[in-house]
């Protein structure tokens, strides 16, 4: 299957913007919000699949490989004719019939694929990373592996202030009341120019940073968060808290490097490797 298709976005589309579509598509298609449509639930699966396969680099890779693959296989190709079967059977279950041999014909066509996967060995796997750092040189791919903070804290929990909203009912409770946002891994980038001290510097005062980090985020709106956007909001916020306890300005040009043009001093980038949660 087509991961890109299934998710509504381009090959060359960012973790933030196919995380952004995924959560998009399954508050769309959630079985909860479309109770007794199996259709709906059929596509949320898929999306689910789809978006497991494309948030592992590993796994977005060889999925990227196999893809150029198929696209250029002929049409008696293995897969395509697996994939025939399931449609055709597909059909059949819509028609009344019992849905256990349509998963099965599913398993068969995802066992199929895995194998597949799996035996084109450690050289299409170097392949297959060397075509997603195309452009990267390994020099540039140690030089912003140095300019990051993978751990700058983990497990955050900040309790969200309550929004003022006026209202006429008495007793309402107001909005944004007894919200919490929790990250669970947030990371840092800094900038090419001169990141030695902008590391030294955030690790020697990690601990009020992430203090003042906390008191600001208190004030993020629940709202903003829950939208498509909503990680690059919070990144905003996050970028914005630690460039003023820092004394930076992310925006501010400085000279150019190998890798940044123009180059940039203190926190550029937030690290996300896992969503955050709103409750």
């Amino acid at each position: 299957m087509n991961c890109y298709e299934i998710l509504e976005v381009s090959p060359n589309a960012s973790q933030e913007v196919i995380r952004a579509a995924y959560k998009s598509l399954m508050q769309r298609y959630h079985p909860d919000r479309n109770p007794g449509d199996r259709e709906a639930a059929e596509h949320a699966s898929r999306v689910n699949l789809a978006y497991e396969v494309l948030s592992d680099p590993a796994r977005r890779a060889a999925h990227d490989i196999e893809l150029g693959r198929l696209l250029q296989a002929k049409p008696n190709d293995a897969l395509d004719r697996g994939r025939a079967v399931l449609e055709r059977h597909a059909a059949a279950a819509r028609d009344g019939q019992s849905h256990w041999f349509l998963w099965l014909m599913m398993a068969a066509v995802f066992l199929y694929g895995w194998y597949a996967l799996s035996t084109s060995g450690k050289k299409r796997q170097a392949t297959a990373l060397e075509t997603r750092n195309a452009g990267r040189s390994p020099e540039q791919a140690k030089d912003e592996a140095a300019r990051t903070i993978p751990v700058l804290v983990e497990k955050l929990t900040v309790n969200l202030r309550a929004q003022d909203k006026s209202s006429s009912n008495s007793g309402e409770s107001p909005e944004g009341a007894a919200r919490v946002l929790f990250i669970p891994v947030l990371g840092i980038k800094v900038g090419s120019f001169d990141p030695d001290k902008s590391i030294a510097f955030i690790e020697r005062n990690k601990e009020t940073i992430v203090l003042k980090l906390a008191e600001n985020l208190a004030s993020a709106r629940h709202e903003e968060l829950g939208k498509s956007d909503g990680e690059a909001y919070l990144k905003n916020l996050i970028l914005d808290s630690i460039c003023e306890s820092a004394g930076s300005n992310r925006r501010e040009d400085y000279p150019a490097s190998a890798t940044e043009a123009p180059g940039r001093y203190g926190p550029i980038d937030v690290l996300l490797p896992q969503s955050f949660l709103v409750r």
